[in-house]
């Protein structure tokens, strides 16, 4: 029931704000400094790790606030995973800042599922877990396509939230925009 009311609320607003509306693609390097738990301990990252990403999405907005919804893909090169994602920007610039939660539903896939297929194991390609990241950073906007932002991520399990997991990043994106009015 939940679900239903905030999916009626989402598509409220997206039809109001449909004047506006954009698709947008970001692509980017997300490399994590220190991963650690609330309220535990933080590990810093041993070696340089970056996590190219890529998000497709259906942004609006009003001038300096944009929502968005659209889908999220981390991925290791071997190995990616595809999960929902909706997001909320403020863009003063040249300083943005974002606040986003993905998860829900994920969607693996590459390279590391058909070596574990092959040697007797299962990866489940489609999972509905109550895992969620929320993710939240600052930055600045370069040639207004170029995002360099710092950030947060968490990883919490809605099962089990006794251990709330956490990582600091840095993070360069660059963000195209397409259709609707141009920022």
């Amino acid at each position: 029931m939940k679900i239903r009311v905030l999916l009626a609320g989402f598509m409220l607003v997206a039809v109001l704000f449909s004047a506006n509306a954009q698709f947008r693609l970001d692509t980017g390097i997300t490399v994590p400094l220190y991963v650690g738990n609330l309220g535990g301990s933080m590990y810093q990252v041993p070696y340089f790790i970056p996590f190219p990403e890529l998000g497709v999405y259906y942004q609006f907005g009003l001038d300096m606030i944009k929502l968005g919804a659209g889908v999220r893909i981390p991925t290791l090169i071997i190995q990616s995973l595809l999960m929902p994602e909706i997001f909320m920007e403020l863009n003063m610039d040249p300083f943005v800042m974002r606040a986003s939660v993905s998860g829900g539903l994920f969607v693996t896939f590459g390279m590391l599922s058909q070596v574990v297929s092959d040697i007797g194991g299962e990866i489940q390609a489609f999972n509905a877990k109550p895992i969620f990241l929320p993710d939240i950073s600052a930055g600045v906007k370069l040639w207004n396509v170029l995002q360099l932002t710092a950030g947060c991520i968490a990883w919490i399990n809605m099962e089990n939230t006794q251990y709330i997991y956490l990582a600091p990043y840095i993070n360069g994106r660059l963000v195209f925009v397409f259709g609707g009015q141009k920022e």
